[in-house]
C-alpha cells in the first residue's frame, strides 16, 4: 500500500498527509528485509543440504559429507534432525 500511495496518490489532495508515513513504512521494510534475508537464505541453503544429501546413493560421499549434514541438522533443529538421525541409522552410519 506504501507504494501505491507513492506512486499513485501522493499528488491527490486527500492523500497527500499519508505520503510521509508511507516513505517510513518503506524504509523500516527494507531494513527488516536487510536484517531477516541472509539468516533466511542462510536456513534455507542448510535445509538444501540435508536434503541434497539424504538424495546421495554412494555411501563414500554420504560419509564425506556426513559432517556438514550433522551441522546442518544441529543448526535447523526438530523435524530435519529426527529425519536426519533416522537416515542415518537407515544407511548404517549411526547407532541408535
Amino acid at each position: 500500500m506504501s507504494a501505491v500511495q507513492l506512486l499513485f496518490l501522493q499528488d491527490n489532495a486527500e492523500y497527500q498527509e499519508y505520503t510521509g508515513a508511507s516513505i517510513v513504512l518503506i524504509v523500516i521494510g527494507a531494513l527488516g528485509l536487510a536484517v531477516s534475508a541472509p539468516a533466511f537464505l542462510n536456513l534455507n541453503s542448510k535445509a538444501t543440504l540435508l536434503q541434497s544429501l539424504m538424495q546421495l546413493k554412494s555411501m563414500s560421499e554420504l560419509r564425506k559429507h556426513k559432517a556438514d549434514g550433522d551441522e546442518a541438522a544441529t543448526t535447523l533443529g526438530g523435524g530435519h534432525q529426527e529425519a536426519w538421525n533416522s537416515f542415518l541409522q537407515e544407511k548404517g552410519l549411526k547407532k541408535r
